[in-house]
């Protein structure tokens, strides 16, 4: 290991899974809680965030930052589903949901899920190999796994910069 490309020596081999899925799950990885270079990361978005100010909105029809929380790991199980060729959520019945419980303990428990649908995402990407990745999913036909995995890391980043500004609005800086 430790090589200048990624940690990895170009020669060494990759078990369980190839390169593809061990750079996405590092990519996934520094937009959550390490250094990514391009924003704050998820996790110094959410510290030291309270229910209340999780649930400020900027105007009534605005989503909060617990909203998008919940956004967020709803994609993630959706893409998880996708990788495990699972069942799909349906995002009618759970994309966009107001917390049932508005409490301090419940933005915990709303932390805690969100870090193991990220736990569990790192563990389904990481071992896949680039043929899988390219592989067509759907019923259509047209849409590549890739798409799923890609998107949803332009996904977190779009929602990373909503939570940054929602945290600005409330004059919160991020740590």
């Amino acid at each position: 290991m430790g090589g200048a490309n990624g940690g990895h020596d170009a020669h060494e081999s990759v078990e369980p899974g190839g390169l593809a899925g061990i750079a996405l799950a590092d990519l996934f990885e520094r937009f959550d809680g390490g250094d990514n270079h391009w924003h704050a990361s998820i996790q110094s978005l959410l510290d030291g965030l309270t229910a209340e100010q999780a649930l400020w909105r900027p105007a009534p029809e605005r989503h909060c930052i617990w909203q998008i929380v919940r956004h967020m790991s709803f994609w993630r199980r959706y893409v998880i589903a996708h990788l495990e060729q699972a069942p799909l959520p349906d995002p009618q019945t759970g994309d966009w949901s107001d917390p049932p419980d508005l409490d301090e303990d419940s933005w915990k428990k709303e932390r805690e899920e969100y870090n193991r649908t990220q736990a569990r995402l790192l563990e389904v990407v990481r071992p896949l190999i680039g043929s899988q990745l390219t592989g067509v999913v759907g019923e259509e036909g047209e849409t590549r796994l890739y798409h799923w995995v890609a998107g949803l890391l332009a996904h977190d980043s779009y929602h990373a910069g909503q939570i940054a500004y929602l945290r600005a609005m409330q004059g919160i800086p991020v740590a």
